[in-house]
């Protein structure tokens, strides 16, 4: 400091100088006051973002929802037919929710995975004869095995669905063997509301 007050040109005032070094020390402390702010505005924004949920998670999120709002449209009265379009389509969708949400528990995805893909050949033979006498049979079977495998899940991962889940189970035995399919409307879709609330349940906890 002594060697620039000496050398500072002549009739430069010390006074002066010393200003200017404040200055630039001052200016010095603003501009890295400001890279420490924005330092810490990028800290907190990274902070702040989102984690997306796993894949896998998201898949099964988006095929609950394809099922319940199929369910929503309370359609199994209008669309009743021989050839039991609506109830197989039903059985297809909630093949599919099934399968994506038992992805999520490893211990269950092997044995459950395989169900997903009996109920699709279930839902195929449904439609495969119109005039065959065993449709009952066969939506029962499949709504006992979804009532089934859904009520497992609960059990380990849903204990507040406790309650939902027994619905679907007598909604599953509702359905009568001794009684054509056709007839037996209001149970099919009542068994499908229940499959909707367990499913969206769980979506929203967390599948």
């Amino acid at each position: 400091m002594r060697i620039l007050l000496r050398e500072s040109r002549p009739g430069m005032p010390r006074r002066a100088l010393s200003l200017s070094l404040i200055l630039l020390a001052a200016t010095g402390l603003a501009v890295f006051a400001l890279f420490g702010n924005l330092a810490g505005s990028r800290s907190a924004s990274l902070a702040n973002v989102s984690v997306l949920p796993p894949a896998d998670s998201v898949a099964a999120v988006d095929a609950v929802h394809a099922f319940s709002t199929f369910a929503a449209g309370g359609r199994a009265e209008r669309d009743a037919a021989p050839d039991h379009a609506y109830t197989s389509e039903g059985i297809r969708k909630l093949a599919d929710a099934l399968e994506k949400i038992v992805q999520r528990s490893p211990a269950r995805a092997s044995t459950d995975g395989m169900l997903a893909a009996e109920l699709r050949e279930q839902a195929d033979l449904l439609q495969l004869n119109p005039r065959a006498m065993n449709h009952a049979d066969i939506a029962r079977g499949a709504f006992i095995a979804v009532a089934g495998t859904i009520s497992a899940v609960q059990a380990t991962r849903y204990p507040a669905l406790e309650r939902a889940a027994a619905e679907l189970r007598d909604a599953a035995s509702a359905i009568r063997p001794d009684r054509r399919l056709l007839s037996q409307t209001d149970a099919i879709q009542a068994f499908f509301d229940r499959a909707s609330d367990v499913l969206r349940g769980m979506a929203e906890v967390g599948v």
